[in-house]
Formats: structure tokens, sequence, C-alpha cells
């Protein structure tokens, strides 16, 4: 063969990789601009939650759920948002005594209450309480509005902070939660303040590394802290040392996304938890809630009776979901531990489309098993990859669109190619020996009457 026949045959198989690569990259970014990349992506992380099966309870974070038999212990009736709130001030007077870091309320106090007052002075008393705001959203001209409706004024004028508690719902199960509202004007979220309280001596600690001037409002509260001091370390975060781990993930909490992938530590009732009749009678050690951030609200374990459940990863085979408090105590532990899961951005994810098309056709390129054997090297090395860095580093890979989509496209198209690199072989196999052998040797179905 000729060095111009070799050249040829040469770019003529460069096209045809390129070629392959561009439909390969072409396929993954057509999809990843669909629709159907939410529902590969829920896949994806689904079976990454799966695999790795659920974690150990978060210690510094406790439930207390108002549940069925707290309901019958109590003689109280089903609706919730009417029972006495002196019960929800013995509560808070109980778990202040026992050494509560903090404690949220995930419930909306909206209507007035002869007990009013004292329930304020209890949470005022206790300096660590947050009470839950109603997020009320309205169409308006030219776009969408978000409210606040807080709780009653006496209620949250005693509180350490009102916050809202908004699940996303992508497209049907919970797989975000908020830490900041931008819609709302940057407003934190109820685990958010929650964790700003618990992080307080961090808190302390950070504002003698901002410029004196960048934090103002340090004797507002907690909500409004943490709007100013996230404003400032917008404008540059401090380098804390490497060893203050609490520094750290504070200053990480308030640089990042607004919306954080929730880290899912196992199905219902894996955060610990304790009914809410045994915090007003007293049933507990104070071992059980000393330096635990305790999230309150309703929390049932038998899907017939449970009213705030969220379809999860981990909402279980009978059909009980994961309360709403579950996942507020979960994303404050999330924050607390530096455990959000991390997701690369947009650009990020389409260059990984685009370098993933070009390793795949390089394994195309491959004759035979090598390319073969290539082909099932990068699967395995992607899926290895995705799980170790989800479990290790809290980070979910975008190989959804790479492992669901382009890389049965290239198997596909290394099948088609090599059947045409033999059926090339053959022809080429037949030419070279039709000048030595008859032709009815080279082909058995050829006629042999002629």
């Amino acid at each position: 063969m000729g060095v111009c026949t070799k050249l040829r045959a040469h770019l003529h198989h460069f096209r045809r990789m390129a070629w392959i690569a561009a439909s390969l990259a072409i396929a993954g970014v057509s999809v990843w601009l669909t629709p159907a990349r939410e529902a590969l992506d829920g896949l994806f992380i689904r079976s990454l939650f799966l695999t790795r099966g659920a974690l150990p309870a978060p210690a510094d974070v406790l439930v207390v759920g108002i549940d069925r038999p707290s309901v019958q212990a109590l003689g109280l009736s089903d609706d919730t948002a009417h029972w006495p709130r002196r019960l929800h001030a013995h509560a808070v007077n109980q778990l202040a005594r026992a050494g509560a870091t903090a404690i949220a309320f995930d419930m909306h106090f909206a209507e007035p209450d002869a007990d009013d007052a004292l329930f304020a002075a209890a949470v005022r008393r206790a300096g660590n309480v947050v009470l839950f705001s109603l997020l009320r959203g309205e169409a308006v001209v030219g776009g969408y509005r978000e409210s606040l409706e807080p709780p009653r004024a006496p209620l949250a004028g005693a509180a350490a902070g009102t916050a809202p508690f908004p699940l996303p719902k992508w497209p049907l199960e919970v797989r975000h939660c908020w830490a900041f509202k931008r819609e709302a004007g940057g407003v934190p979220t109820l685990p958010a303040v929650a964790y700003q309280i618990a992080a307080r001596a961090d808190y302390a600690r950070l504002l003698p590394l901002l410029p004196r001037d960048a934090v103002r409002s340090v004797n507002a509260s907690w909500p409004q802290r943490m709007q100013a001091l996230r404003a400032a370390l917008s404008r540059g975060a401090p380098a804390p040392h490497a060893a203050d781990v609490g520094l750290q993930r504070l200053i990480d909490f308030y640089t990042r996304d607004d919306a954080r992938l929730i880290n899912f530590y196992g199905p219902p009732r894996t955060i610990a938890t304790l009914p809410y009749a045994d915090v007003v009678q007293g049933r507990f050690s104070a071992s059980a809630i000393a330096g635990k951030t305790v999230f309150i609200g309703l929390s049932e374990n038998l899907e017939p009776l449970q009213k705030d459940g969220f379809y999860t990863v981990f909402s279980r085979a009978d059909g009980l979901d994961l309360s709403g408090v579950e996942i507020a105590a979960t994303a404050f532990a999330n924050f607390a531990r530096g455990e959000s899961l991390q997701a690369w951005r947009g650009g990020a994810q389409l260059l990984l489309v685009g370098l993933v098309a070009l390793g795949l056709a390089l394994a195309i390129a491959l004759p035979g098993a090598r390319g073969l054997a290539a082909l099932v090297a990068l699967l395995v090395a992607g899926v290895a990859a995705a799980y170790g860095l989800f479990v290790a580093r809290h980070t979910v890979l975008p190989l959804a669109v790479p492992l669901g989509v382009q890389w049965p496209l290239a198997l596909a198209i290394f099948a088609v190619e090599h059947a045409r690199r033999l059926r090339q072989s053959r022809s080429e196999l037949r030419a070279a020996f039709a000048h030595y052998l008859p032709t009815q040797l080279l082909d058995p179905t050829a006629d042999r009457s002629q």
C-alpha cells in the first residue's frame, strides 16, 4: 500500500472518529437541554443514595415529633394549630433547661391564643427559639412575588428569629432545600437560622475577621444579621486557619448557592425523634437534649396518619415519607456538618459531556476486544468516580447523561463499527487472494456453472 493510500485511510478514519465524537456530544447536549435530564439526574442520584445506604444519625440534632401517641397522651384534638400554647411554652422551658442549643418550631402560629403571653415569655427567656413564617406567593404584573407572613406579633418579637421553610419539588420529589430564599429578599430559611444560632460561637469569631463597617446589624435578629454577614462575605471571604473547621463550615455555608442538594441520612425516623408528649410530661433525660438543636413539628410514623410527608429518595415502600420537620432537621445537619451535596454548574456539566464524547470515540476507534474493553473500563471508571466522590466528598458528578445516554449510544455505534470493520477486512482478504485462488474457493455461494 502506498504512502498516499495510507494517508487517505488515516484521514478517513480520523474524520469518521471526529463525526462519532461530534454525534455523541450532540446527543448528550440535546438530552441535557430537555426535561429528560431531570429524570435522569433523579435516577442517578437515587442510585447513589440507595447504593450508599443509610448513614448514622447526626448526633447534634433532634426532632420532637407531634404524632398520634402524643395526641392521645395529651388528650387533644388532631388540629394542632389550636392546641393551647401553654403546652409549647412548657416544651420550650423543658428543652431550654435541658441544654438545647437552639429550638425551631416548624409550625405557624398565626391565630391569637389565650396563652400567647405565656408562650412569648418562654421564648424570650430561652433566647434561642426560631419560629416559622409562612411564605406566600402571588402573581404580579411582570412576574411573581413572594412575601412572608410571620407568626403573631408578640411571639415574633420574642423569638431569636422567624423564618420560612419552603421545599422545592423538582420535578416530583424533594431533592433540594434553600438556605436563603432570593425571591423573598434573600431571607434565610428555618434550618439556616437554627444553624446560625447553634454556631453563634463561630459567628462571634468570624466578625473580627471582617472590616469593621462590614456588618452593621450585629444587634438585630438572627435573620437580619445573617443577611448582613452574607453581604459582607460576598465582597471577599476571609481565609481561616485550616484547622478551624467550624469557621470554615460557617464561611462555606454563607458563600455557596441559595439552593442546596440535600444529603439525606436515611429513611423516616433516621433522625433521632422524641415524642412531643414525652417532652411536655418530662419523660426524657437531659443528656438526650443537651448540646442539640431541636426541631418541633408534625412527624407521624404511620403513612395513613401522615399529614406533612414529602416524597424523597428514602420514602419507604409502605408509603411513609419524610416529614417536613425531619427534612428541616436534615438540612440543618447538612449545614452544621458541611455535608450538603455539591453539584457541578451548567458550564462544567456541558464540558464533561464533551470530554466523555471524545473519550468514547477514542475507545470506539480501538479494534475488536480492545475497543469493547476500553468502553467497559470507561463505564466502570465513571461509576467508581461518581460513587467515591459522593461518599467521600459529598459531590455529585454530572454523569447521568453520559452514563444514561452517551455510553449506551457509544456501545451501539461500536457494534456497528465492529461489523463494518469485519466486512471490510473480509473484502480486503478476498481481494488479496483473488490473484491466487479460484473464485469458488473464495466465495462458496458463487455460481459454479460459470
